[in-house]
């Protein structure tokens, strides 16, 4: 898209990756910054989208925009996207930023590194 981080909206984001999802034949990951969504019931949401979208993958950052989420926050987060994904794309991959640290999460199997 070629926006700023934070200018974007989660229908901008999603729509735009279901048409890239579309024009190509290689798997798509998506940048969703912090999941459009502060709490993890709207990071759940959000992970849903990207599975309609049909994403190979997509972020989870734990920042707002201004500040590094409280690790216990990040980590129920992180859990909701791992949890929507392992119900409807066991397959889906999500990569997630917490306070410094790099978790990669595909259904079943979280790694931190």
């Amino acid at each position: 898209m070629g926006r700023v981080d934070g200018s974007v909206t989660r229908d901008e984001a999603v729509g735009d990756a279901a048409a890239i999802v579309a024009a190509v034949e290689i798997p798509v990951s998506a940048d969703f910054e912090n999941c459009f969504a502060h709490e993890p019931a709207g990071v759940a949401e959000t992970i849903e989208l990207g599975i309609g979208a049909e994403l190979a993958g997509c972020s989870v950052e734990d920042w707002d925009g201004e500040a590094i989420y409280d690790v216990g926050l990040a980590t129920e987060r992180v859990a909701a996207a791992a949890a929507a994904a392992e119900v409807a794309h066991p397959g889906l991959c999500t990569l997630s930023l917490q306070a410094g640290r790099r978790t990669t999460s595909t259904a079943g199997m979280t790694r931190a590194t």
